[in-house]
């Protein structure tokens, strides 16, 4: 496990097992899961290549940075993606890195 800070909120990440209770969705099984309630970030840590786990965690590290910083993606234009990228793509970047290094030594 490891946390990452964004906007003075913690979030705990865990690399789980695929068949984590955690990663169920109502369509199957997902790679990663990010729950706002308890900012709480589950990734699948096994049979997972390791250029999909990478996307996965950028991928999840991208719903904890907008809920973080509330922001709206329900009426999401192109210019508020290209804004939020710009304003928040470095910060997004570590973070994923950091779950990512984290991740895979756990794996270890």
């Amino acid at each position: 496990m490891c946390k990452i800070k964004i906007n003075n909120l913690t979030w705990d990440v865990y690399g789980v097992e695929p068949d984590n209770f955690k990663l169920k969705t109502g369509d199957g099984w997902a790679y990663g899961m990010t729950y706002f309630d308890s900012c709480e970030i589950y990734i699948r840590n096994a049979q997972i290549s390791d250029e999909l786990l990478h996307r996965v965690c950028r991928h999840e590290a991208t719903h904890a940075a907008a809920f973080s910083y509330c922001f709206d993606t329900d009426d999401l234009s192109e210019e508020d993606l290209c804004n939020f990228v710009e304003a928040y793509g470095p910060e997004i970047c570590r973070n994923a890195n950091r779950m990512y290094r984290a991740i895979l030594a756990d794996m270890e």
